[in-house]
């Protein structure tokens, strides 16, 4: 009876453990794509993925929104397309960014208007 009672708390801490060290592992890659999306993508999606109204307004264009809602309706090999070919005025990045990176961007875009 002992060891079934000591088998418990055993087992809380090894899920707690890896459930702290997958969290940690998720923080970073979102941290990664924050900082992607800050310096490539910030000027003219916006700081909270709505668009720039400035941007918008000069060079008259319509920058859609990033935000998890919007992204919502497309899946994910539609939208890394999307990042990597470019759409529309936007240009593609995949001379620029890396597979993980486009990744990486895409992962934090899914975190934004939450």
């Amino acid at each position: 009876m002992l060891l079934g009672q000591q088998r418990v708390p055993r087992t809380f801490i090894v899920v707690l453990l890896w459930s702290m060290f997958l969290g940690s592992v998720v923080f970073a890659a979102d941290e990664a794509g924050q900082k992607v999306y800050q310096r490539d993508c910030q000027s003219c999606h916006g700081r909270d993925g709505t668009g720039n109204p400035q941007l918008e307004k000069t060079l008259k264009i319509t920058i859609p929104p990033v935000t998890a809602a919007a992204l919502a309706q497309k899946d994910d090999t539609a939208l890394l397309h999307i990042i990597a070919e470019g759409q529309g005025k936007m240009p593609g990045f995949a001379k620029k960014l890396s597979a993980e990176e486009q990744r990486q961007v895409l992962n934090y875009l899914k975190t934004l208007g939450r």
